[in-house]
């Protein structure tokens, strides 16, 4: 079966959660119908989005979802009550470490430290269960932050950790080296829309993803995840698009003066 999964999801709290869930749910729907989806929390410091969607904190979004504990237990469901479309949320975090670059630790929600050593954030994110991704970001593997990436690539294999591409590079910006040989070394590279932190950017949620292929039926979108490092019957490719040259730069722009 195939399963379309975000991997890098922020849903700020200033953002408008209707459209928000909108383009998780429904939007991914009309493009892709019938595919189940899995959305990636990698919440920033300070932000509780998961709390507040278990706690039923949803202002305006309860008339047109439903949204539920998975039978997992550690998900949310996402129900669309006009269509019975649907996704699944599941809770993670991202972490910036002592040399500025970004972890994403998804399907926890446990809460790492901000500020260590890059070894150390994945070693924590391993304990807690979590799956560890190093985050692609403009300029973050550039210089003395491209030797910490090579040092996470050697100190863990590709069982403990997978990059992570992002719908910020723009079409036509070539797959970074590292990335490139890395995904040659057997590590996964998961996919993410990775929406900037001002209003707006809601609509670039579930834009990027990955497609995720399995032979055997998935017994829960939380095992599939924490499963995708150490089952070599899952395929991964892109799916969605990334923005244009334009598009980025005028999102990272607005983003600097946010």
């Amino acid at each position: 079966m195939e399963i379309l999964v975000d991997s890098h999801v922020h849903i700020y709290p200033f953002f408008d959660i209707v459209e928000a869930l909108d383009h998780l749910v429904a939007h991914a729907t009309r493009r892709y119908p019938g595919i189940p989806r899995i959305a990636c929390l990698a919440e920033r410091y300070g932000c509780n989005v998961f709390d507040e969607l278990v706690q039923g904190r949803v202002d305006n979004g309860q008339d047109r979802y439903l949204i539920k504990a998975g039978q997992d237990g550690g998900s949310l469901q996402v129900v669309c009550r006009s269509s019975d479309a649907h996704c699944f949320i599941l809770p993670g975090r991202q972490i910036v470490t002592a040399e500025n670059i970004e972890i994403l630790a998804l399907n926890t929600v446990h809460r790492i430290a901000e500020g260590m050593p890059a070894v150390d954030t994945v070693s924590s994110a391993l304990e807690a269960g979590a799956l560890p991704v190093v985050a692609w970001a403009p300029g973050k593997w550039f210089f003395h932050r491209r030797a910490v990436v090579e040092q996470l690539l050697k100190v863990f294999d590709p069982r403990q950790l997978a990059l992570g591409d992002s719908s910020l590079r723009p079409v036509g910006w070539p797959t970074p080296v590292l990335m490139r040989q890395a995904a040659a070394a057997g590590y996964r590279v998961l996919c993410g829309s990775d929406p900037l932190p001002f209003a707006g950017e809601e609509k670039r949620l579930g834009c990027y993803m990955s497609a995720i292929k399995t032979g055997a039926p998935v017994p829960s979108p939380r095992r599939l995840i924490s499963s995708l490092l150490t089952n070599q019957d899952i395929f991964l490719h892109p799916a969605g698009s990334r923005g244009s040259p334009v598009q980025v730069a005028a999102r990272i722009a607005r983003n600097a003066m946010a």
